[in-house]
């Protein structure tokens, strides 16, 4: 792996500018191809949405402007209609589930990239949401459908971009502040713009909140900075770099006899008798967990003219998290992570003319080395150093993609990936104590590839049909492949990386201006997912599953009157094989749907309503759906926003309610497993009741 670092690095740094110069002496080639909107996240490259094989949907900064959203996480639930499962009723540790893939881990299913770099972590946990600033956004860009022969592991589901601001030519500044119940506290500053040939985008924030229940404080600071230099029309640098550091409480689980004493206090402590004896876990009073990630990237950009452009990022990143558990067991109590990522990416792409027939071709290489180190500690000072453990996963993929129109109206596409991953993992005894077991260094090494074949129509400007066949699959996670937390320590060699096969048709159709309607029918057959066994103790390959729905939008934009989305989804998540055949995966509502408006009153003030419902669903670990489920649940939301005609400011004022009916449900319940060591009831993390919020927003 370290070799293939140094030689594209040292590529970037010699041989494009080298290329860069000879490049000068091409002859302009001159464009006026205008697009109205665009997504770089489907092909790697910057395309029309209409000529995107996907169902694709932009959340743009004037849609968050003023939208009363503290996080992303926010965004994805009431624009995207995207499910999302909380634990703490805060974003850092929220769960997208794209697709309503359901199940118990759903973390890998969803690509998430910060200007096409991926954010997800490579161990079994969600990123942290609160990393990215909404000051930073520029759009958010959210494309369904199976994507792995572009992006590889982790884009079963889909792949959600998060697209940074960039300079302008005219300076631009923003700052905002948002105040609310439970001490939410929020202050936001950026800024772009551009002089000369340097462009530049800054950024910072600053978010609290005590929690709507008792243990769900956060503290959350943090901020980018992204400098451009323009050599020629032909090349560009971008360096960018960005910080978080974050704080939060845990507050643990609810029975439903708790949550009907009192739905916002902390997880009391209990004991119940079990096999070996008698179980106690005791009430959450000190967990609590620090987050502090760094992220550094630089982006080379060259232009060939007709011979085409080449891009390539150069990226690192680095995670720092910190657990206090104290109610959990021994040694994994307190915990100190630390995770390296490495990456190279370089793109090339190439528009050229075949028999007279458009034709896009892009190639490409995906290159990263992930370390993650894991001490374990038996106090809460990290003098008493249990056991020391390091697994790290290096990847090497290949994709490339070609599309060629042999009519304007018709595109036909074909990718191809190819990527193995090598896991290396040891643990070590230090002190020792608790539970936990040490291994000496093994390795593994996973091959995958990937292919998809898709053709999009276009009849009109109005018109989009598409249908898209592919293949995808996941790694593990590197928990997953070694199990290092003190459960069953080892390497697990008899573990697969999962597979399946995507078909998908849909389309979309403006029947006049501002009302447009989208439909998409989806179906992803998937062998080998990963779960937990309590039996054995260990990750083991699940059998085949079919994952099955529906997805439609519509949108209306009556001019200076209204603006109208609806946003409803059906999905169907079930076993197809083994003991529990025709059986519901847990944590799949079947039915979603997200509404909202945006209504123009005089004066400059604005309504916004919108709403959200969420079916029933299994219990986590309910294979057999023979519990109680999670109650269906429909949650209302009103903002009033008013955007006065001052001169330069254009200030934005805005008060809300969430949850105005202080609908009581939640995202996340465990089914009780008392031969386990889990609770003798089935337990619940509460979502959060009615709150109140307000802020304003200056845009200069």
């Amino acid at each position: 792996m370290k070799k293939y670092l140094f030689v594209l690095a040292l590529g970037a740094v010699f041989v494009v500018p080298g290329i860069i110069l000879a490049a000068e002496e091409l002859k302009d080639t001159p464009t006026d191809y205008i697009m109205e909107e665009v997504v770089v996240t489907a092909t790697r490259d910057k395309e029309e949405i209409r000529k995107v094989p996907a169902n694709v949907t932009v959340i743009t900064a004037k849609d968050i402007r003023g939208s009363g959203a503290a996080s992303i996480v926010d965004l994805l639930k009431r624009k995207a209609n995207i499910h999302v499962r909380e634990y703490n009723g805060n974003p850092n540790q929220a769960i997208v589930d794209l697709r309503g893939f359901g199940g118990d881990n759903p973390y890998g299913k969803t690509l998430v990239l910060l200007d096409g770099r991926r954010m997800n972590r490579p161990d079994m946990s969600s990123i942290n949401w609160l990393q990215v600033p909404l000051q930073l956004i520029d759009r958010i860009e959210i494309v369904r459908g199976t994507n792995t022969a572009m992006y590889g592991d982790s884009a079963v589901s889909g792949v959600i971009n998060i697209i940074t601001k960039k300079g302008t030519l005219e300076s631009k500044y923003d700052f905002s502040t948002m105040i609310g119940e439970n001490g939410t506290n929020i202050e936001r500053a950026g800024t772009v713009g551009k002089k000369g040939k340097v462009s530049y985008a800054a950024n910072g924030e600053y978010q609290s909140s005590d929690g709507w229940r008792e243990r769900t404080r956060y503290r959350s600071k943090g901020g980018g900075l992204n400098v451009g230099y323009d050599f020629s029309d032909r090349f560009s640098i971008t360096a960018d770099t960005s910080y978080n550091k974050t704080t939060f409480k845990m507050p643990g689980s609810l029975t439903k006899e708790e949550m009907a004493v009192n739905r916002t206090q902390k997880q009391p402590a209990r004991s119940w008798p079990v096999w070996w004896g008698t179980a106690t876990s005791p009430a959450h009073t000190d967990d609590e967990a620090v987050n502090e990630y760094f992220n550094g990237n630089i982006l080379v950009e060259a232009s060939f003219g007709n011979a085409g452009d080449f891009e390539m990022n150069l990226s690192y990143g680095n995670k720092e998290i910190i657990t206090d558990q104290p109610s959990g067991w021994s040694p994994g109590q307190y915990n100190h992570v630390d995770i390296d990522t490495i990456g190279i990416t370089p793109k090339y792409i190439l528009e050229s003319k075949i028999s007279n027939y458009s034709n896009k071709f892009i190639a490409g290489i995906d290159v990263y080395e992930e370390t993650l180190s894991l001490g374990q500690f038996l106090d809460k000072e990290r003098t008493r150093h249990a056991w020391d453990s390091e697994v790290k996963k290096d990847s090497l993929g290949y994709y490339v993609r070609d599309e060629i129109s042999p009519r304007d109206e018709w595109i036909f596409g074909v990718g191809y990936r190819q990527e193995k991953a090598k896991y290396e993992g040891r643990k070590t005894k230090i002190l020792g104590g608790g539970w936990g077991s040490a291994f000496a260094l093994e390795e593994k090494t996973h091959r995958e590839d990937a292919f998809d074949i898709d053709l999009s129509w276009l009849p009109t400007k109005q018109t989009k049909i598409f249908g898209k066949f592919s293949t995808t699959y996941r790694f593990p996670f590197v928990d997953e492949q070694v199990s290092h937390h003190g459960l069953a320590d080892g390497f697990n060699q008899l573990l697969n990386p999962e597979e399946g096969k995507s078909y998908e048709i849909g389309g979309n159709y403006s029947f006049k201006k501002g009302f447009k309607v989208g439909l998409a029918l989806f179906q992803i057959d998937m062998k080998d997912e990963i779960v937990w066994d309590n039996t054995l103790n260990r990750n083991v390959n699940q059998d085949e599953t079919k994952h099955r729905g529906m997805e439609v939008s519509l949108s209306y934009n009556k001019e200076n009157l209204f603006d109208l989305f609806v946003n409803y989804a059906y999905h169907k998540a079930e076993l197809e094989k083994g003991e529990f055949t025709g059986k519901e995966l847990p944590f799949a509502p079947n039915h979603h749907l997200s509404a909202g408006m945006d209504i123009t009153l005089p004066h400059g003030f604005h309504l916004c309503p919108d709403m959200l419902y969420v079916s029933d669903s299994y219990l986590g670990n309910d294979l057999d759906n023979s519990s109680e489920k999670l109650d269906s649940f429909s949650v209302y939301n009103l903002v009033v926003r008013c955007q006065p005609n001052f001169e330069r400011l254009n200030p934005t004022i805005f008060f809300g309610v969430k949850n105005i009916f202080d609908k009581e449900y939640s995202t996340i319940g465990f089914e009780e497993d008392p031969a386990n060591g889990a609770a003798p009831d089935n337990v619940y993390y509460p979502s959060n009741g009615r709150e109140f919020i307000g802020g304003i927003s200056f845009n200069f």
